[in-house]
């Protein structure tokens, strides 16, 4: 019979504390601080979304019209994902105590992700720590993407399966 095991969070041995770059904590306060800026903009995405969506026919083909609604979908995706980590990049810089000893080395670093919706083009800032010299992007520390990513993990990972799905079906004939 099985039995389900306790586990004590409190027994695991805590790991040597390390500085956060950017209060994650405080997620919540950027939130609140974009807020108003978010309830203005969204709308704005949802209304050209739906406009551009009253130009999809079905009346020309069922396949024709899906493929045109995911793709409309697919750049709705990429151009939403911008805007946010552009508001986030700007609530970062506008509050300072979620970059505590962290100052403004470079503004508008262009940056681009592959995902799978499409490509999704940044300009973020380039920060300095005053303390230790380090310089990161806090923005691309905040939302998990790596230094010299240029693929998103999810479609990477999508991609190696298509791969090797390939090679067998090649290695199968």
């Amino acid at each position: 019979m099985w039995t389900p095991v306790s586990v004590k969070f409190s027994s695991v041995p805590k790991k040597e504390e390390i500085p956060p770059v950017v209060d994650f904590e405080r997620r919540k306060t950027i939130k609140d601080i974009r807020k108003d800026f978010y309830m203005e903009s969204i709308p704005h995405f949802a209304e050209r979304f739906i406009n551009a969506s009253f130009g999809i026919d079905p009346l020309e083909g069922f396949t024709e019209a899906l493929g045109k609604i995911k793709e409309l979908s697919d750049e709705y995706t990429c151009r939403l994902m911008e805007h946010k980590l552009q508001e986030l990049d700007q609530a970062l810089f506008e509050d300072r105590s979620l970059r505590k000893n962290w100052t403004v080395e470079h503004k508008g670093v262009p940056r681009e992700i592959l995902t799978e919706q499409g490509t999704v083009t940044y300009s973020r800032r380039y920060y300095r720590n005053k303390k230790t010299g380090e310089r990161r992007y806090l923005l691309d520390d905040l939302v998990g993407i790596e230094p010299y990513e240029r693929v998103e993990a999810g479609l990477s990972s999508r991609l190696c399966e298509a791969a090797m799905d390939d090679s067998y079906q090649k290695s199968a004939k």
